[in-house]
């Protein structure tokens, strides 16, 4: 959940200007992690699906894009400490999502060493961590990481 004033937005504004085309920026917007509501809405009334089918539905959609990404980062010759280039871009952003939601679904990055390399690179910048959904206000307690 972000505020009216998120800790990224200043980093989104610059991606937005200065490191996508306009049909890069449509292809990215349609990228959606498979937890957002719009997509379990979705799945709920129109698929009827149950809890554990659901699950499995988002399990194997998110590893799927895991492995593309993966696929595309190795090869790219653009892909440095960020997905594409030594600054955070939008596809970072995405990325990011992305790995949250297979951190929220207990599934390792091992299997994708850029795609992890790329996200622990995102999450040292504050503007990442802040941002992230579990460090959130509304964030409810008990999806807080235990402190030690």
């Amino acid at each position: 959940m972000l505020n009216s004033d998120p800790p990224s937005a200043t980093i989104t504004a610059t991606i937005c200007t200065n490191s996508t085309t306009s049909s890069e920026r449509g292809t990215l917007r349609s990228n959606s992690p498979p937890l957002v509501p719009r997509i379990r809405r979705y799945l709920d009334r129109e698929l009827n699906l149950r809890d554990s089918q659901q699950e499995a539905w988002r399990r194997h959609w998110t590893i799927e894009t895991l492995a593309a990404l993966e696929r595309h980062l190795a090869r790219d010759q653009e892909t440095g400490r960020f997905s594409h280039g030594d600054q955070p871009t939008l596809a970072d952003i995405c990325l990011v999502g992305h790995a949250v939601v297979a951190a929220m679904l207990q599934i390792d990055l091992k299997p994708w060493p850029t795609v992890k390399r790329i996200f622990e690179t995102c999450m040292a910048l504050p503007e990442f961590a802040t941002a992230h959904p579990l460090a959130q206000p509304d964030t409810p307690e008990a999806m807080r990481p235990k402190k030690a």
